[in-house]
C-alpha cells in the first residue's frame, strides 16, 4: 500500500500558501503519481495499492474555527480529486477532533456518491500521551461515534509510540465491530519506524514466532502489533 503525498492537500492548507484554486490539480497529479509507482512493483501475486491520504487540516471544528459545512466542502473537493486521479481507497488519517473526523468521513462518503463510485474507507485518529484525542476524547467515544458511519477500517495513526497507543489500540480490537482495525506510526517522531495492527482470518501459527508476544485474540481474529525499527 501506497500513500499519496496529499496529507496537506486539501483546500484548507493549501490556501495558507495561495494554492487554494490548484485543491483539484495537486491531489489528481499526487494520485496518478502514486498509481504509476504501484504499477512498477505490483504483480498479480502481490497487487499493489494506493491509499488517498486525507490529512486533518489546520482547523478545528469543534473549537469553531471553521464551520461544519465549509470544512465539509474542502473535504468532498479533495476527496473528489483523489477518486478521479484513480485511488484505490481513501484514508482519512490523524484526526484529533471527533467532529472533524465525522466530517471527513461524510464528505469522503459524499464524494464516492457523487462519483458513482465506492472504495474503501479507513479512518485513524490519534491520541496523545495522555491516551485521549488532543480535544480529550476518549478511544471508546471515538468508535461509538465513528462506528455509526459507513466507514471500512477503523485504527489509530501518528502521535505517540505503541508503549502509549497500547490501551487504545487493544480497546479497538476488543470493542471495533469493523472487521480489521489499523495502526501507524509516525517515524519522524522519534525515528523509530512504524506499527501497524494486522487481522488474520486464520491464526497464531500463521505469524513469525518472533513475533508472537505482541498477539491478543479479539472476538475470534487475531490481533498483531508489529513494530518495525527505520533502517
Amino acid at each position: 500500500m501506497v500513500e499519496t503525498n496529499t496529507f496537506g492537500g486539501s483546500g484548507i492548507v493549501l490556501g495558507e500558501f495561495d494554492l487554494k484554486d490548484r485543491v483539484a490539480e495537486i491531489n489528481i497529479a499526487a494520485a496518478k503519481l502514486a498509481k504509476e509507482v504501484a504499477a512498477q512493483f505490483s504483480t498479480k501475486d502481490k497487487p499493489r495499492f494506493v491509499a488517498g491520504s486525507m490529512g486533518p487540516t489546520t482547523k478545528l471544528p469543534s473549537l469553531g474555527h471553521i464551520t461544519y459545512e465549509q470544512m465539509l466542502d474542502t473535504f468532498v473537493e479533495q476527496a473528489l480529486a483523489l477518486i478521479e486521479g484513480g485511488v484505490d481507497l481513501l484514508l482519512v488519517e490523524t484526526c484529533q477532533d471527533l467532529l472533524q473526523a465525522k466530517i471527513a468521513t461524510i464528505a469522503s462518503l459524499d464524494a464516492m456518491r457523487k462519483a458513482g463510485t465506492w472504495l474503501p474507507l479507513p479512518v485513524q485518529v490519534t491520541v496523545q500521551d495522555s491516551g485521549v484525542m488532543l480535544l480529550g476524547t476518549e478511544i471508546g467515544a471515538a468508535v461509538t461515534a465513528l462506528e455509526l458511519l459507513d466507514l471500512n477500517i477503523l485504527g489509530l495513526n501518528c502521535a505517540t509510540g505503541p508503549a502509549e497507543m497500547n490501551d487504545a489500540v487493544r480497546y479497538l480490537g476488543a470493542n471495533s465491530t469493523r472487521g480489521l482495525g489499523s495502526a501507524q506510526r509516525w517515524p519522524a517522531r522519534e525515528r523509530r519506524g512504524s506499527c501497524r495492527i494486522q487481522a488474520d482470518a486464520g491464526g497464531a501459527g500463521q505469524i513469525p514466532r518472533a513475533l508472537r508476544p505482541g498477539l491478543w485474540s479479539a472476538r475470534g481474529r487475531w490481533m498483531l502489533w508489529n513494530y518495525s525499527r527505520a533502517p
